[in-house]
C-alpha cells in the first residue's frame, strides 16, 4: 500500500471523541441546551470523520487495485467489501451502516434520528481506530 497520511483522521475523531466527553461531562449534567449543543457537534464530528474516512477507504482501495480508475465507478457496498478484503475495515456491513446513519444525520434533524445515531458512536469510533492503525501500518 501506498503511504496515506491518517492526521486529518485522527483530528477528526479526537474532535468527535472531545464533544462525546464534553456531552458526558459533569459541566453539562445540569444545563440541558449546553448537552444539546455537544451532541449536535458530535453527531457533526460524527459526519466530518465519515468523510474523511471514506475518501482513505476510496484511496487505498484504489491502491490495490490493478486499474485504480474502477474505484469511482464502484458502488459504495463493493467498495466496503473490497475494503474489508484487503484488511482495511473490520466489517463492510458496519460501515454501510454507518453511511445510512451518516445521511439520517445530514439529509434531516429528527430528534430520535439523532438519538439513534448518537448511541452507535462508540463502535463507530473502534473501527475508524482500527481504520487508523491500518492506515498508519501501511505507512511502516
Amino acid at each position: 500500500m501506498k503511504m496515506l497520511d491518517s492526521d486529518n483522521l485522527k483530528k477528526a475523531c479526537k474532535q468527535l471523541e472531545t464533544s462525546l466527553d464534553f456531552y458526558r461531562s459533569p459541566m453539562s449534567e445540569n444545563q440541558p441546551e449546553m448537552k444539546l449543543q455537544f451532541r449536535t457537534a458530535a453527531i457533526q464530528g460524527f459526519e466530518f470523520t465519515y468523510e474523511i474516512a471514506v475518501n482513505l477507504i476510496k484511496k487505498m482501495v484504489a491502491e490495490n487495485m490493478l486499474n485504480p480508475d474502477k474505484v469511482d465507478s464502484m458502488h459504495f457496498f463493493d467498495l466496503l467489501r473490497e475494503a474489508e478484503k484487503i484488511g482495511l475495515i473490520r466489517n463492510a456491513l458496519q460501515f454501510r451502516e454507518y453511511q445510512k446513519m451518516r445521511n439520517q444525520t445530514s439529509h434531516a434533524y429528527k430528534e430520535e434520528t439523532a438519538v439513534e445515531v448518537f448511541a452507535q458512536f462508540g463502535g463507530f469510533i473502534e473501527d475508524i481506530h482500527a481504520l487508523i492503525h491500518q492506515i498508519d501500518s501501511a505507512r511502516t
